[in-house]
């Protein structure tokens, strides 16, 4: 299992945080905003369901356990998703 926690998602979105996320006070945390790009984006780039629907506040836990299989056929999808785009 991996655990994912929003500091790490903060890194990895960088210096457009407020682009795509918003405090949630039901859940305590960040969420993805609605209307960010990311939501779509993400899935289409092969971001597993579980950590789409985390990040868009499914849950209120303040990190994500997923199992690294999950993570590694994201990967999958992704690479195979950007060399079609480079074809």
């Amino acid at each position: 299992m991996a655990t994912i926690d929003m500091g790490f998602v903060m890194k990895v979105i960088g210096g457009s945080l407020q682009d795509h996320l918003e405090w949630s006070k039901e859940k305590q945390r960040p969420i993805l905003k609605r209307e960010s790009t990311l939501l779509q984006q993400g899935r289409e780039m092969g971001i597993p369901d579980l950590y789409m629907q985390w990040l868009g506040g499914a849950n209120s836990e303040a990190t994500l356990r997923i199992p690294l299989a999950t993570l590694r056929m994201a990967k999958m999808v992704r690479d195979a998703a950007v060399s079609l785009k480079k074809e």
